[in-house]
């Protein structure tokens, strides 16, 4: 596991004046083997890394790890909605038999 702590300070403008915000972000991240691997159990696929807000794969001295994954849409199974209607349907006369 990797850490990175940002210590950040915002102006925002009140009035004439200017309000000072401090704050401290930390950061954890991991090798990219673990995203992928949880991405992958999640059902994602097409998992690509890039580096540095370009379209090029990690060199030795990438700063920052862009990582895009696409999650296929489920497909329509014609044949399981059919078998899940008739089935309700016939629950459906079976239950208006029985009254």
């Amino acid at each position: 596991m990797y850490s990175v702590i940002h210590d950040l300070s915002f102006f925002v403008k009140d009035g004439d004046m200017y309000q000072r915000y401090d704050e401290t972000h930390e950061q954890r991240t991991f090798p990219f083997e673990t995203y992928a691997a949880f991405l992958e159990s999640a059902g994602f696929e097409q998992i690509e890394v890039t580096a540095d807000f370009t379209n090029e794969a990690p060199g030795e001295f990438a700063e920052r790890y862009f990582i895009s994954a696409k999650k296929p849409k489920p497909s329509f199974n014609r044949t399981m909605v059919f078998k899940t209607l008739f089935s309700l349907v016939a629950k459906m006369i079976n239950f208006c038999d029985h009254q």
